[in-house]
């Protein structure tokens, strides 16, 4: 699933031309809220977060006391401010 997962960022991420770092920082983090809401074929269509909570829900023991939730509810929106002005820049031929 790692391999899979960075596979997909590797053609769908960074393949958009950012102009600084915190703008890949937004995308990644927009991705990674996108991709975890999805539903996954190989997971016989749930998505990554309902498989989490499933199993937290099975076995409380394995959550992390230390996690905190992200300070930021919308990092998709944000994500796509990046996106937006990043398909009208013109990208090389590879």
């Amino acid at each position: 699933m790692v391999e899979r997962f960075n596979g997909r960022i590797g053609r769908d991420v960074l393949v958009i031309t950012v102009g600084t770092h915190r703008s890949l920082e937004r995308l990644l983090q927009g991705y990674n809220v996108a991709y975890n809401a999805r539903r996954q074929r190989v997971l016989e269509g749930k998505a990554p977060n309902d498989i989490v909570k499933a199993r937290l829900r099975r076995k409380p023991e394995l959550a992390n006391s230390h996690y905190r939730p992200p300070d930021d509810p919308c990092r998709l929106p944000k994500a796509m401010v990046v996106v937006e002005p990043a398909k009208e820049v013109s990208h090389p031929d590879k």
